[in-house]
């Protein structure tokens, strides 16, 4: 009698894992066309939990964080903590990585983790200073309240007391006085009074 020895089928071959890729990211805070008093600037950079999760760095004017390692393909949302009357004018990248989306008026960016070392500049300006420093009192005779207000803001100036006298000359609701006079060069903001004509008496 003849017996069959069952074999068993072959495994296919196992094919080798591709092993996982990963990239760097940098943060790197540039400062704008004005100055930024406080420092250093507070980033906060959301992965996923697979990637490590949320973590905050902070990074001085001038500088750059250390390489952060990330699984390519990666996607982050980085955070700039914006101080009070800064602004973020521009967020670049450099190196490997793409620049997915940017807010610079909300501090925000989103990257995509590449295979090599990437770095994302986040540009920041100081609040704007006003050019004027002082109040030089500008001319108001003959014109109105509204007016007035509008020619002072121009001069660094605010309006102040409003004194209203009868005149037979100046027309109601005209300037027809001020205190200081016209060219007197005060703090920012300072006060100027006026009178204005009630009109003709009667």
């Amino acid at each position: 009698m003849l017996a069959l020895a069952l074999v068993p089928a072959a495994k296919p071959p196992q094919q080798p894992s591709t092993p996982q890729q990963y990239g760097t990211i940098a943060l790197c805070a540039q400062q704008g066309a004005r100055p930024v008093t406080t420092g250093p600037l507070t980033f906060t950079i959301a992965a996923p939990p697979s990637a490590g999760g949320s973590h905050v760095v902070s990074v001085a004017l001038g500088a750059c964080s250390g390489p952060i390692w990330y699984p390519s393909g990666t996607s982050l949302t980085i955070l700039e903590t914006v101080p009070s009357g800064d602004a973020v004018t521009t967020i670049s990248l450099a190196g490997s990585g793409t620049l997915t989306a940017t807010t610079p008026s909300a501090g925000s960016a989103t990257v995509t983790v590449g295979t090599a070392a990437g770095s994302v500049t986040f540009t920041t300006s100081g609040p704007a200073t006003s050019t004027v420093s002082h109040c030089t009192v500008p001319g108001l005779f003959g014109l109105t309240i509204t007016g007035a207000k509008a020619r002072l803001k121009a001069h660094a100036c605010t309006l102040g007391s409003i004194r209203r006298v009868y005149s037979k000359v100046i027309r109601a609701g005209y300037i027809m006085g001020q205190s200081p006079k016209k060219g007197a060069v005060l703090t920012h903001g300072a006060p100027v009074s006026v009178t204005v004509s009630r009109g003709p008496q009667g």
